[in-house]
């Protein structure tokens, strides 16, 4: 299946500075991808694409996303965290709401949320997707 980028809703994210900084910590093999909330609290260095961005691009500490998952509308909630990962990750909040940065050949869309937890794009094809490249995955759950 061919994932195409929808180039609008990408350079809607922040700036291309700040799309640059996410782009290379996913490259960067810093972090361990994880699925379906922020990290894993028992292992330092998971996360998911999101929190990837909140880390690098909006300095968050890493286990400020203990408790975080998304909730409504793609938007990061907290529960539990000693910071409000609304004020304080702005970017991957805005990532997040961001919606629709990638269709398939079927005309299906998905965000940073379905791209990392349901179709399980590495961090690799998710900084391709950002760098404005398709996708051609097998590798779909």
């Amino acid at each position: 299946m061919i994932y195409k980028p929808n180039e609008d809703a990408l350079k809607s994210i922040g700036v291309e500075e700040q799309r640059q900084v996410w782009i290379k910590a996913l490259r960067s093999g810093t972090y361990e991808q994880f699925f379906t909330r922020m990290c894993d609290p028992a292992k330092f260095g998971t996360a998911c694409c999101l929190h990837v961005a909140a880390i690098e691009v909006d300095n968050i500490k890493w286990e400020d996303g203990f408790y975080a998952l998304l909730g409504g509308g793609g938007k990061i909630k907290s529960f539990g965290t000693p910071c409000n990962l609304y004020v304080t990750a702005p970017f991957a909040n805005h990532a997040a709401e961001a919606g629709f940065a990638c269709f398939d050949e079927n005309g299906h869309v998905y965000g940073f949320v379905e791209m990392n937890d349901e179709l399980h794009f590495t961090f690799d094809q998710i900084a391709d997707i950002l760098e404005g490249k398709e996708v051609n995955c097998r590798n779909i759950k």
